[in-house]
């Protein structure tokens, strides 16, 4: 997640509190939906809003780049976590390093093997 967007969030919260990974995954669903409807002028035609989403690759301050497949699900770099020693932190909220990144085509299921029966109906 990206610590910008991260204090950002942090500041607007009335707690002050830090954003999880559910919020962050609204933000950024919520961001490229508008980005989606800016493309088809308006949210009114919710097939040409859903279908720019899915001819408009992903991409945002959390997630990267990514698409959302002809099966609606979104595909991403996915990231493994390590939790830092107190003496890596520098500070609050800095408690995880990147330990690696794996890509989108290894870290999600195959459309292939998703069984959607929406995946080629008109």
């Amino acid at each position: 997640m990206s610590r910008t967007w991260a204090r950002r969030f942090q500041e607007a919260h009335p707690n002050k509190n830090m954003p999880n990974d559910m919020q962050a995954g609204v933000y950024a669903s919520v961001l490229h939906y508008l980005k989606a409807v800016d493309k088809v002028g308006g949210p009114s035609d919710g097939k040409a809003v859903v279908a720019a989403m899915k001819a408009m690759p992903t991409d945002d301050a959390l997630f990267g780049k990514g698409r959302i497949r002809e099966d609606g699900r979104k595909v991403h770099p996915v990231y493994l976590f390590e939790v830092k020693r107190p003496d890596e932190s520098k500070g609050a909220w800095d408690y995880f390093k990147v330990v690696t990144s794996i890509p989108a085509e290894q870290a999600f299921r195959p459309l292939s093997e998703g069984g959607c029966p929406l995946v080629g109906a008109k």
